[in-house]
């Protein structure tokens, strides 16, 4: 089986594209962050993974997502070989990303370490958008436990 599941950030804004046929697609240069403690101190490090879009999960995308944006992908990978104008061979392996087996999903930002009690309830300022058509169906299950520290830092950016 040949599935990619990342969790991470979109790292720059995108730009929509189309191939000589119309086929939309967009190239997402996207961060994830490994955290973990050694000896008393945390460590991470940032890993960054291209992953190509198609078809309208890519204008979703598009249109939805800018530099920053936390986002959950499933996809597949695929490495990809041509020639270059110098005569060498160019190589890429990619996270793909195609509809409907596969999806590129926003997902709401974590909430910060340290908030403000709040006297009044208040609608959420910044809300995951809805699912993409394509996308499945969320798994019911128990609620999320929250993250004992701040994401916030870990942006590569």
């Amino acid at each position: 089986m040949n599935q990619v599941i990342l969790e991470g950030y979109v790292g720059q804004d995108l730009e929509l594209k189309y191939t000589t046929t119309g086929t939309p697609y967009v190239k997402v240069n996207f961060a994830t962050v490994e955290k973990w403690q050694e000896g008393g101190e945390w460590k991470k490090k940032t890993q960054w993974n291209v992953v190509r879009i198609w078809g309208k999960p890519a204008e979703w995308a598009n249109n939805e997502c800018r530099k920053g944006t936390r986002a959950l992908v499933v996809g597949t990978l695929e490495s990809r070989e041509w020639d270059k104008q110098d005569g060498s061979k160019g190589y890429a392996t990619e996270v793909v990303v195609r509809a409907p087996h596969h999806y590129f999903r926003k997902l709401a930002e974590p909430k910060q370490k340290y908030e403000q009690p709040q006297l009044q309830p208040q609608a959420p300022q910044n809300p995951a958008s809805p699912a993409p058509p394509w996308s499945p169906e969320p798994q019911t299950s128990a609620p999320e436990q929250p993250r004992q520290e701040s994401v916030e830092d870990d942006l590569p950016f």
